[in-house]
């Protein structure tokens, strides 16, 4: 006796396997989407941190102007490579803006710190495409691009 559950007919099984897929694949190209967006993301915050680091590490020992400060955080953020050419160590599709660095000086309880902090704004890759197509669907007002930053502050020794 043939059990109710199978096909009699394995060709619609197939069909059906197609049809499961092509509704999962676009949720599936939407995850990997965001991780590589996520991962992006998150490099851009490291330089961007280590770059703060950098430029507060110098100007605590070297605190005279903080176009110094600011010229140490740009290097690190755009180094020369063995012919001089800048390259940009931020990844960037497309058209991005330079990095705003801020440096101030404080004083807290008696002692002298050095604040600097470092903004980029990060235009999304991929999903640039989809908040533009949900922004004229749903007239919703998502920006495609994100702030991200950095402060470090040291004390001046």
């Amino acid at each position: 006796m043939r059990n109710l559950f199978q096909s009699k007919n394995k060709e619609s099984q197939r069909g059906s396997v197609v049809i499961e897929f092509a509704l999962v694949l676009p949720l599936l190209l939407i995850l990997f989407a965001g991780i590589t967006e996520f991962g992006i993301a998150y490099y851009n915050k490291q330089v961007i941190t280590n770059a703060s680091r950098e430029g507060a590490r110098f100007g605590i020992y070297v605190w005279t102007e903080t176009g110094e400060v600011e010229s140490i955080v740009r290097n690190y953020i755009f180094p020369k490579d063995e012919k001089g050419d800048e390259k940009f160590r931020l990844i960037a599709f497309g058209s991005y803006s330079d990095p705003v660095v801020n440096s101030e000086h404080l004083v807290k309880n008696g002692s002298e710190y050095l604040r600097v902090k470092v903004d980029f704004e990060y235009d999304y890759l991929i999903f640039s495409v989809i908040i533009n197509t949900f922004n004229n669907i749903f007239n919703a007002g998502f920006g495609s691009t994100i702030e991200i930053g950095s402060s470090t502050t040291m004390r001046i020794i």
